[in-house]
């Protein structure tokens, strides 16, 4: 967090595993999927992979930009054998004249993940995937 050399690390506060896989519990039980993890008793299958969280300053002359980028790769195979597999890429990106807070960096990577989950749990191949 910060511009060049000036700055400090940014850590996760909290378990990223379970924070998002809460956040895909609560989105696929809104299309009336529920979430097992009895293997014997599974329709179909869903692999869910954290690919990649990062945030970037880029500074200008006068502004920058912020770019928080959230990556997930799902991977479906159906009760029928059809597989499907896609990536998802959240994003929040901002224009910058100061550094941001600790509170603003978290908002806007919460957005980012947030991002990601709702393209995830809305793609309706996936859910016609996790429907056969």
């Amino acid at each position: 967090r910060g511009v060049g050399t000036v700055g400090a690390d940014m850590t996760v506060e909290g378990d990223l595993q379970t924070i998002v896989t809460n956040a895909l519990v609560e989105g696929l039980g809104k299309h009336d999927f529920k979430v097992s993890s009895q293997p014997q008793n599974l329709a179909a299958r869903l692999r869910i992979e954290i690919r990649n969280l990062s945030s970037k300053n880029i500074m200008g002359f006068f502004a920058g930009t912020l770019r928080d980028e959230f990556g997930l790769k799902a991977l479906c195979k159906s009760a029928s054998g059809v597989e499907y597999e896609k990536l998802f890429n959240g994003l929040f990106e901002t224009s910058l004249q100061v550094v941001p807070t600790g509170d603003a960096n978290d908002r806007y990577i919460s957005a980012a993940v947030s991002d990601a989950v709702n393209q995830l749990v809305n793609d309706d191949e996936l859910l016609k995937c996790l429907a056969e």
